[in-house]
């Protein structure tokens, strides 16, 4: 059980330092604090921040904002 929870960590971790890394790229460091805010406040499954921050990048990339 412990070491899910590490993993369970290790993954929202990656994930929330993938978001930061990828918006700074792309010049949507404004899309950072709603995004993260986003996904504390989904108290469903907090892994689909993973989900939310794909279709932002990829409309944003789309819309070229």
């Amino acid at each position: 059980m412990r070491d899910e929870i590490k993993v369970l960590l290790l993954i929202i971790s990656l994930s929330f330092g993938l978001t930061v890394v990828v918006l700074s790229l792309v010049h949507l460091q404004s899309m950072i604090f709603p995004l993260i805010s986003l996904a504390v406040s989904d108290s469903i499954n907090p892994c689909t921040f993973v989900i939310y921050t794909m279709f932002l990048i990829a409309l944003s990339l789309k819309e070229g904002i």
